[in-house]
C-alpha cells in the first residue's frame, strides 16, 4: 500500500513498485485515517506499507505510531520529502523497515524496494550523520562467528524465535548476542546495527 497526499507521486511509485516488486495489486491512501480504513478489510493482502511522514492528518512519525499499534505485523517504509537526521533517526527506533527520500532517483528507488523485498533494510546515506561521534570506523568492531550468523539472520528480518530456531539455541541466548551486537556498533537498535554493518562491510 502507498500512502502518500500528492496523487500524482502515488501514481509514480505504484508504477515502480508494479515493475520492481511485481505487485499486481497496490492500494492507495492519501491520509493515516484512510489508510486504516483500508487495511481493516485488507490487512491480509498488503505486505509492505509505503508511508509519507507528512499528510494532511498526522506530521512525523505519528503515523507510524499509529498504524503500528493496528498492524505491528505490517512492515513500514517510509518515503519522504524530509531528510531531518532527528525524524529519520526516531523512524528507525520505532523500527521502520528502510527510509527512502523523495530526492532519489528512479534507479535508486528501485534498488532500495528491490532491497527492502528481499527481506534487507534500506536507510538512507544521512541517517547516521546525526551521530558521526559516535559512529563506528571500519576495522574497529570485532564480532565473533555466532554474533555474525545472528547478525546476517537480523538483517533478513528473522525474529528472536526464528533465529533461535535456524541456529539451535535459546531465545535469551539470541537476545543477548543481538545485544552485544548493537552495543559493539553503538547503534541505536537493531535497524541501525544493520545499516552500520553493511557500512562497514560486515553483511
Amino acid at each position: 500500500m502507498v500512502v502518500d497526499d500528492h496523487e500524482l507521486f502515488r501514481f509514480g511509485l505504484c508504477s515502480l513498485l508494479k515493475s520492481t516488486a511485481k505487485c499486481d495489486q497496490i492500494y492507495e491512501a492519501e491520509s493515516c485515517n484512510e489508510a486504516v480504513k483500508i487495511l481493516s478489510g485488507h490487512a491480509s493482502d498488503i505486505q509492505y506499507i509505503f508511508l509519507d511522514l507528512n499528510l494532511s492528518d498526522s506530521h512525523g512519525c505519528d503515523s507510524i505510531h499509529y498504524i503500528k499499534r493496528g498492524y505491528p505485523e505490517i512492515p513500514i517504509v517510509i518515503i519522504s520529502a524530509s531528510e531531518e537526521n532527528y525524524l529519520i533517526q526516531e523512524a528507525l527506533q520505532i523500527g521502520v523497515r528502510g527510509y527512502i527520500t523523495k530526492t532519489a532517483s528512479n534507479e535508486e528507488v528501485a534498488v532500495a524496494v528491490q532491497r527492502i523485498v528481499q527481506g534487507e533494510i534500506y536507510v538512507h546515506e544521512s541517517a547516521l550523520s546525526a551521530s558521526k561521534t559516535r559512529k563506528p570506523v571500519k576495522g574497529s568492531v570485532n564480532l565473533t562467528d555466532r554474533q555474525k550468523q545472528v547478525l546476517k539472520l537480523i538483517d533478513k528480518g528473522y525474529t528472536n524465535f526464528q533465529i533461535a530456531c535456524h541456529l539451535h539455541i535459546s531465545e535469551n541466548t539470541v537476545r543477548v548476542h543481538a545485544s552485544s551486537i548493537i552495543n559493539a556498533l553503538k547503534a541505536g537498535n537493531r535497524t541501525e546495527a544493520c545499516f552500520l554493518s553493511r557500512k562497514l562491510g560486515l553483511l
